[in-house]
């Protein structure tokens, strides 16, 4: 039988909201629920010369992982692109993705909900899809915390 401190350090928050919840009466019930999601990145070939979305991505792909059990798809065309931002020992954003979790592929399954980072110009072909956009710019002093 697992001890309260054994369960705090393998049971994630969504699987724990599924037992609270009474969706799943069990951790493993809760878990084949959640290995049932997957989610799906799509990238632009602007990734390789902006350190911006690609830490977007990484930022992503850290995310999902946790709450999509099921994996993470990221359609990627530029994998030998150079890491332009530090992560561990990865020197190409492929390794990156690798190194948190993700699969990469060539197109990403049209049933995944999915998440468009970049200059994608390809139709849209998920039911649902994402795009994430910003301008690069700072934000207003006032906005960050700053009084």
């Amino acid at each position: 039988m697992l001890t309260a401190e054994q369960i705090g350090n393998e049971l994630n928050r969504s699987i724990k909201l599924a037992i609270d919840s009474g969706e799943a009466s069990t951790i493993d019930a809760a878990r084949a629920i959640f290995e049932g999601y997957k989610l799906g990145i799509r990238l632009g070939p602007d990734i390789a010369s902006s350190p911006t979305k690609q830490v977007a991505l990484l930022m992503a792909i850290n995310t999902a992982r946790r709450c999509f059990l099921g994996g993470v798809e990221v359609e990627i065309r530029e994998g030998d692109a150079n890491l332009l931002v530090p992560w561990r020992d990865c020197q190409t954003i492929d390794q990156a993705i690798i190194d948190l979790g993700g699969k990469t592929g060539d197109a990403v399954g049209a049933d995944l909900p999915t998440i468009v980072l970049g200059d994608v110009n390809e139709p849209i072909r998920n039911e649902f899809a994402l795009r994430a956009t910003f301008d690069g710019h700072s934000l207003p002093r006032t906005i960050q915390g700053a009084t």
